[in-house]
């Protein structure tokens, strides 16, 4: 008796159209998605970038006074930029969740509450969009997917027992994150300015450089205290210099 092949149900994935009312509503959830990859993931990685980079060149000396604080501080800005990016890539199946790749489905069935200019958006570009947030279709987004669902969402039994690294099953690597953060800004970008005349700009947060004087003034009390230190030694050399000298002349004064 031959036996048919098991062919898997395809999966039917969730749009957003139940929760849209209005295109003013759709405009609200990109806007959303641009702040979020803004000031969540590009503001955290540039600080983390920034700081590391003050790290290795001019301010190692002030970094080095306190390590186990700007390490929390390392650790802080970037697993937060990781969890901003794990939400705008977010597979999740659910008609409730924003993310970029539920938005563009959204698009994708063409609801009534798109605006006229939604003629403009081919078909054939946003399936390419639609393909380059999916983790089926995109190495990067299903790596970052894997890092959301064994480490940032939850912890892996799996993972851990059997002594498994994500850097090594999964490799993310900081090109790979530029360019998903890159790819997120040039989605809602390109949907931004076709349904609503709105575009997103990747701009730093004010006041973005204030670190520096942070690191200026642990800098400055860095050297000073090197200073003072050195100044110390060389006084205590003097010191004992001296108390040899007093003490090597006594004894050639009796041994005569």
């Amino acid at each position: 008796m031959s036996h048919k092949p098991v062919v898997p149900t395809p999966i039917v994935r969730k749009t957003l159209v139940k929760k849209i009312r209005s295109e003013q509503d759709l405009k609200q959830l990109i806007d959303v998605i641009a702040a979020d990859l803004g000031r969540v993931v590009h503001d955290y990685l540039e600080l983390f970038h920034k700081l590391m980079k003050a790290k290795r060149r001019r301010y190692t000396l002030a970094v080095s006074q306190s390590q186990t604080f700007w390490s929390l501080v390392y650790g802080g800005l970037h697993d937060a930029a990781l969890v901003g990016l794990c939400r705008a890539y977010d597979q999740t199946n659910h008609d409730d969740v924003l993310t970029l790749r539920s938005l563009l489905e959204t698009i994708q069935a063409r609801p009534e509450f798109l605006p006229a200019t939604a003629s403009q958006i081919t078909t054939a570009q946003l399936q390419r969009d639609i393909d380059s947030v999916s983790k089926e279709k995109s190495q990067a987004v299903d790596h970052l997917s894997k890092w959301r669902n064994k480490l940032y969402a939850h912890r892996d039994a799996t993972k851990i027992l059997g002594a498994r690294t994500l850097a090594v099953n999964a490799p993310l690597t900081y090109r790979n994150i530029d360019t998903l953060v890159r790819r997120g800004f040039k989605i809602v970008n390109r949907y931004g300015v076709i349904l609503f005349r709105n575009s997103y700009m990747m701009k730093g947060m004010v006041g973005a450089n204030d670190y520096l004087a942070i690191l200026r003034t642990l800098q400055r009390d860095a050297r000073r205290a090197e200073r003072n230190t050195r100044a110390h030694m060389r006084r205590a050399a003097t010191l004992r210099a001296k108390q040899v000298g007093r003490s090597s002349g006594r004894f050639v004064l009796i041994s005569r």
